[in-house]
């Protein structure tokens, strides 16, 4: 993956929301973890899309007040190659400090099941609480 700083926003084809398409491309994960999530998090399709408040309010419990908190959540999840790269931290240390809890930016999102015998890799993290994290440093 090149690495950008800045992320190409992921709008919605449809005022419904967005398609299973759009929602792998958004989570930065492969087609066949799209439905698995989608369960997982409680996300309803209306007419055969998710909409993006419902995305935004199940994965983080938070809605937009503004274009600009919309503009920002719109922005693709990034994998924690992309947290490494930005904050120059190794990824099994970026891990290691999530498991025991001193990991000083935001834990992001595990998308994949933590239940299950062999350790997730899907957590994703929003681009604009890394970037933030990396200003205050």
């Amino acid at each position: 993956m090149a690495f950008k700083l800045y992320l190409d926003p992921v709008i919605p084809e449809s005022p419904l929301g967005l398609c299973r398409c759009e929602l792998q491309t958004y989570l930065g994960v492969g087609r066949n973890e799209v439905t698995p999530i989608a369960r997982r998090f409680q996300l309803e399709k209306v007419r055969g899309h998710y909409p993006d408040l419902a995305i935004w309010r199940q994965l983080f419990g938070l809605a937009p007040v503004c274009a600009v908190g919309t503009a920002l959540l719109r922005e693709r999840l990034v994998p924690i190659g992309w947290v490494s790269a930005i904050t120059k931290i190794p990824q099994s240390t970026i891990r290691s400090h999530i498991h025991s809890g001193s990991w000083e930016f935001p834990a992001g999102v595990q998308l994949g099941d933590p239940g299950k015998s062999a350790p997730a890799r899907l957590r994703r993290w929003r681009p604009d609480e890394i970037r933030s994290g990396m200003a205050r440093q």
